[in-house]
C-alpha cells in the first residue's frame, strides 16, 4: 500500500485495521510450493501423454455416436509406451531444454528459434508442446492472500463539515421542513446525497518525496469545494488554506497510514477529536487509508 499517490485520492478513517500485519506461515509457504512443484511434474508427464496418443483421440470430450472409450484407453496405453521409448526421450529432452530456460522467456524464445528439431518446418506441434510446457513450468503457486483489505463506508470518508474544518461521520438529513404542507417531510435519495458534506479529494502538488514505503508533501485540495487550496491546520484543526504552509507525511503502517504534519520529528499526528481531524502533538495516531480516484 506504501506508495507515492501521482492522482488526486480521499482520505477514510479506518480505526479498525490490525496493528500486526499478518505473516504465511514460512513452513505452510514451503508445503504449498512443494506441492506445487510435485503438480508440475504431473502436468508435464499429461502433457507428454496427450502428445504420444494417437491423433484421432485427440480432443474427445465424451461418448459421441461413433466414439469408442476402449478405443482411447488402448490410445492412452499406447502413448505411455511410446514415452518410455525413443518419442518419449525425445519429449523429455525437449522438456530438460525448457527447464534449462529459467523461466527467462527470451532464452526460450531462442531455444525454439533455434533448435533444429523443435524449429524445423512442419513440426508446429512439438512447438506447442514446447510452449505448453513452458507455461508450466512457470507457473507459480497460489498462497492464501493474507492482506487486510481496507474498508470505507460513507461515514468514515473525510469530508467538509460545518466551520470549514474537515472531518467524519457527516451524516446527511434525512428529512426537510415544507412550508406549503406546513409538515417535515422525507428527503429523497439523492437529496440525501447532496445534503452531505463535500468529499474532500487532494494530491500532492508539490514537494513529493518517497523511502521505504513513507512519502509525502504539500496537499492541494482537488475537488470544487475548495478547490486549488492546500491542506494544513487551523489551530490544529485540518482545514483547507489559501497558501501552502506544512507538508504532509504518510507513515507507511502496513494496514493503515500514519498521517503527519511535517514528520514524527518535528510535526504532529493526525487524530480523530469529535469526528473532526486534527493535528495534535503527543497524541495518539490515527489509522487512515486512501483511495484513488479514477478520473484525475
Amino acid at each position: 500500500m506504501g506508495y507515492p499517490r501521482k492522482r488526486s485520492f480521499m482520505i477514510f478513517s479506518d480505526e479498525n485495521a490490525p496493528t500486526e500485519v499478518k505473516e504465511l506461515d514460512p513452513q505452510k509457504v514451503a508445503e504449498i510450493e512443494a506441492t506445487h512443484q510435485e503438480e508440475k511434474k504431473r502436468r508435464v508427464d499429461e502433457q507428454i501423454l496427450t502428445y504420444l496418443t494417437p491423433q484421432r483421440n485427440k480432443g474427445d470430450r465424451g461418448p459421441r455416436i461413433g466414439f469408442d472409450p476402449a478405443a482411447q484407453e488402448k490410445g492412452r496405453e499406447t502413448a505411455k509406451v511410446h514415452a518410455a521409448g525413443s518419442e518419449g526421450e525425445r519429449l523429455r529432452r525437449i522438456v530438460a531444454r525448457v527447464q534449462d530456460a529459467a523461466g527467462d522467456e527470451e532464452a526460450f524464445k531462442e531455444f525454439v528459434r533455434t533448435d533444429r528439431e523443435v524449429s524445423e518446418q512442419g513440426n508446429e506441434s512439438l512447438r506447442k508442446f514446447a510452449w505448453s510446457v513452458f507455461e508450466i513450468e512457470t507457473s507459480k503457486a497460489e498462497l492464501p492472500d493474507t492482506r487486510y483489505r481496507p474498508r470505507r463506508s460513507s461515514e468514515t470518508t473525510v469530508r467538509f463539515k460545518d466551520g470549514g474544518r474537515l472531518g467524519i461521520r457527516e451524516v446527511a438529513p434525512t428529512a426537510r421542513w415544507d412550508e406549503s404542507k406546513g409538515e417535515h417531510v422525507l428527503l429523497t435519495e439523492g437529496e440525501r446525497w447532496h445534503g452531505q458534506g463535500t468529499t474532500l479529494w487532494v494530491r500532492v502538488a508539490d514537494g513529493a518525496w518517497s523511502k521505504d514505503g513513507d512519502w509525502g508533501g504539500y496537499l492541494q485540495v482537488t475537488c470544487a469545494t475548495e478547490k486549488g487550496k492546500w491542506l494544513d491546520s487551523k489551530n490544529g484543526w485540518l482545514t483547507p488554506i489559501a497558501s501552502k504552509a506544512e507538508p504532509v507525511t504518510f507513515y507507511d503502517m502496513g494496514n493503515y497510514y500514519e498521517i503527519w504534519q511535517k514528520d514524527r520529528e518535528t510535526g504532529r499526528p493526525l487524530m480523530l477529536w469529535d469526528d473532526g481531524l486534527r493535528f495534535h502533538k503527543d497524541a495518539q495516531p490515527g489509522k487512515f487509508n486512501l483511495a484513488d480516484s479514477a478520473w484525475d
